[in-house]
């Protein structure tokens, strides 16, 4: 309804149909009024009620001035009149296909976002008055909209179909899923799980970069899974549930669709649910890099970071085994956990302080941040690998076999 203009023309009812059909409502929103007054006076009666009541204004007969060809028209909200391009878009939107309906008895109505411009209270009250009015008339509203207010009001009266994936028609057991679409669900989530047709839920990227490099070590079929452009999303503060949630919204636009969810320990009790298409794993160590964290990865890694700085790599090993045996005696002085607890945050509380000491003591920069961690992965005896890494590794390979990406019938 942009560009109402403060003067309407007068127009034949071919040119109202022309200008309707170009988008142009705007321009022959006057000249509608204009004939349901002058052909169907009682109905137009009923329109100007029904605005009253949604929105307190009371509309004026529209005018025809004979001398400049043009109509006009006004409405009145308290005491100030106003011309009828001061209101609202929202109720301008609403008298437009009011009208339109009583002109029209028994037409079929193609209307794209008829919530646009109305505020969630009002939302309810003028699709309920629009269905109505339409059922009254012998007519069909077939509506498109992102509404969650219009969305219920459809699932109860009239049928529902969901454009969320695959079009098919909904009921009230879909309504909660597609709610979790329309608000937490972006679309690159459905494009990637359109285009890929499944995902690995993790905590950070650290962690994909962890399995990855476990993967090739391991030459694991699910390396090509992993490598191959996966489609992963991030948990960013442990949030279990809500992937969970959104994955079950992506599965009600893909119901092929499938997903492994792998989440840190944390010593919180956490537990993977089952019996869903989702498959789930819980660490039984801390997180990820615990599987990483053993003294002779560490040793093998400086002896090679020494080589590859031109360094002594029997010094730099030695260095490395003596920040190993500093931060390991400070714990056990604290009565803390030993380095190579599975109960210990070993990205956080070991590897970051050791790597930091041991950087000083080479007089080097700290080239192993956490994102770094991986890169000891290369360095572990294959026999010495958790049978666990395997298992999880083993289950992103079955889940990303059974990917049905989405193709069009």
């Amino acid at each position: 309804m942009s560009g109402l203009s403060l003067y309407e023309p007068r127009l034949d009812p071919g040119a109202i149909n022309v200008r309707l059909g170009e988008g142009q409502t705007a321009q022959v929103l006057r000249n509608l009024c204009y004939r349901l007054a002058t052909e169907k006076p009682d109905e137009w009666v009923k329109v100007k009620d029904t605005i009253s009541d949604l929105f307190s204004f009371k509309l004026d007969d529209p005018v025809y001035d004979s001398a400049r060809g043009e109509l006009r028209m006004s409405y009145h909200s308290s005491s100030v009149k106003l011309d009828i391009m001061a209101a609202g878009r929202g109720m301008l939107q609403t008298l437009l296909l009011l009208v339109y309906l009583y002109i029209n008895p028994g037409a079929v109505l193609l209307l794209d976002e008829p919530d646009a411009h109305l505020e969630v209270l009002r939302q309810r009250s003028i699709y309920r008055e629009l269905v109505a009015t339409a059922e009254k008339l012998g007519s069909q509203i077939i509506a498109a909209s992102h509404s969650e207010v219009v969305m219920e009001e459809v699932s109860n009266r009239g049928i529902l179909i969901s454009f969320v994936g695959k079009p098919r028609r909904a009921d009230k057991n879909d309504i909660s899923q597609i709610r979790q679409a329309l608000k937490q669900i972006d679309p690159k989530d459905y494009y990637q799980a359109e285009r890929k047709g499944w995902v690995l839920y993790l905590e950070d990227s650290t962690d994909l970069n962890i399995l990855q490099e476990f993967a090739d070590k391991l030459h694991h079929p699910a390396r090509n899974a992993l490598r191959n452009d996966p489609y992963v999303d991030y948990m960013n503060g442990n949030n279990m549930g809500l992937k969970r949630d959104v994955f079950h919204g992506l599965r009600h636009a893909y119901p092929d669709f499938v997903g492994f969810l792998l989440a840190d320990n944390d010593n919180t009790g956490r537990k993977a649910a089952t019996g869903t298409n989702l498959a789930e794993h819980v660490w039984i160590q801390y997180e990820a890099e615990n599987y990483l964290n053993q003294p002779n990865a560490l040793l093998a890694w400086a002896r090679a970071e020494a080589k590859a700085e031109n360094a002594d790599p029997d010094w730099w090993e030695n260095e490395m085994g003596a920040s190993i045996t500093e931060l390991a005696k400070a714990f056990d002085v604290a009565q803390q956990l030993s380095p190579w607890s599975p109960q210990r945050k070993a990205s956080d509380t070991f590897l970051t302080p050791l790597f930091r000491n041991f950087y000083q003591r080479v007089d080097h920069y700290n080239d192993m941040p956490k994102r770094n961690f991986y890169k000891l992965i290369p360095f572990l005896k294959r026999a010495d690998i958790d049978k666990e890494v395997i298992d999880v590794l083993d289950k992103i390979a079955e889940v990303a076999g059974q990917a049905k990406p989405f193709t069009e019938d």
